[in-house]
């Protein structure tokens, strides 16, 4: 007799089901042209010089590299990660780092040292659908603030926070993608991103800034990480080397109070004892060979081709009724077509014309946003942009003229 297993599972066990994008990555073949995951291009990977670092790494530090490690990760790295962090006006030291394994294990060791079951998070509507997870299996309560084209609108997130105040009930953090937001590619205003701290302070809430593209901008004028206007520890940032070196890496980073930085390190430990010592040391050299930066610079052409094509695409093939977001940097955009259509029943019809994108309920706790979905042109070809869009857009074309 077989074993019936789903008496065993905790709670959390049984809650479990893959997510929609894992879902969708399911339904694609060979044949069929994905908008649908944020994957940097290969073009991208810094193949030949990783190849370098490692022979480096193993012929002068080879203990170091294949040993054991410190839970926060390596000294050097940080001390890197913090003199980077000062050039871009951050007020850190060294004693505000910890090396995680991606900045997804940052949001779930986050999730587990603040939450508590029915704790309450604010997040953008629509969010990352990756802590989304984290979140959820804390038993957290998730309540949206409204966006426009300008990102989070901090009158609206005004209102909720007095409500709580009103109501002596305590928010335990927001949660923001201010910079090329995913999934719609929206970037938070100068002005919002100095109303967004002071609001921080003034109810005396955490905000978790989680910038992985913020150093991908096509166009446009730069604007500081919502962590150089905070003054008083409010503001915790997360970001990761996986879109600016490689996904395969798993190294990105923390930057936090002191006091927060230690019981993530605490809970790391019992977690995975530390991040890879050997790709922390393959990370470290090529940053001390002022390699990163060139290797930004190179890369930036790759995605701006990319989005280009994409925005015109869009232009050509698609009808008035459908309108979309046209960000300035990161891998995504967000198109919203009219209200009677359902994305997550259209992306069946998508999938046998050869071309997929994510939905964007999926991307909303409420399960809302029926009529959007979300388009990465990241890690398309320019060749099978323009051909992608096309095959997309006679679908919804043809499901808005029924």
């Amino acid at each position: 007799m077989y074993m019936v297993f789903d008496d065993k599972f905790s709670d959390l066990g049984r809650s479990l089901e893959p997510s929609a994008l894992t879902q969708i990555m399911n339904m694609i073949t060979e044949d069929v042209i994905s908008f649908s995951g944020g994957l940097p291009h290969p073009d991208s990977f810094p193949v030949e010089e990783v190849r370098e670092m490692m022979e480096y790494v193993l012929t002068n530090e080879p203990v170091t590299a294949l040993q054991y490690g410190s839970p926060r990760g390596n000294e050097k790295l940080i001390a890197f990660l913090a003199a980077r962090s000062k050039d871009k006006e951050m007020k850190v030291t060294e004693k505000n780092f910890l090396i995680t394994s991606g900045s997804q294990q940052a949001l779930d060791l986050l999730a587990r040292v603040f939450l508590d079951p029915e704790d309450e998070v604010i997040v953008e509507s629509p969010t990352y659908l990756g802590a989304l997870g984290p979140f959820k299996n804390q038993k957290a309560q998730l309540t949206e603030v409204p966006m426009d084209d300008n990102g989070v609108i901090p009158e609206e997130l005004e209102k909720i926070l007095q409500a709580r105040r009103t109501e002596n009930k305590q928010v335990k953090f927001i949660y923001l993608i201010p910079t090329f937001q995913n999934p719609t590619g929206v970037t938070l205003s100068l002005e919002r991103r100095q109303k967004i701290c002071s609001l921080a302070s003034k109810f005396d809430v955490l905000v978790i800034e989680d910038d992985p593209y913020g150093e991908l901008r096509y166009a446009g004028e730069k604007v500081p990480p919502l962590k150089v206007f905070d003054k008083t520890g409010h503001v915790i940032y997360l970001s990761t080397f996986s879109k600016i070196f490689s996904p395969g890496a798993r190294m990105g980073w923390v930057t936090a109070h002191e006091s927060i930085i230690s019981k993530l390190v605490y809970l790391k430990e019992s977690v995975d004892l530390h991040s890879s010592t050997f790709v922390q040391s393959i990370v470290y050299e090529y940053c001390r060979k002022n390699l990163l930066d060139q290797h930004i610079k190179d890369i930036l052409p790759i995605y701006s081709v990319r989005r280009k094509a994409m925005l015109n695409a869009l232009e050509t093939h698609f009808i008035k009724d459908v309108t979309w977001t046209e960000p300035e940097g990161g891998f995504f955009l967000w198109a919203t077509l009219p209200d009677h259509i359902d994305t997550k029943d259209l992306l069946v019809e998508a999938a046998k014309n050869r071309v997929a994108y994510v939905p964007g309920y999926a991307f909303y706790p409420g399960g809302q946003g029926q009529n959007t979905m979300r388009l990465s042109f990241s890690g398309v070809d320019e060749s099978q942009i323009d051909e992608g869009i096309k095959r997309l857009a006679a679908v919804v074309s043809k499901e808005i003229s029924k």
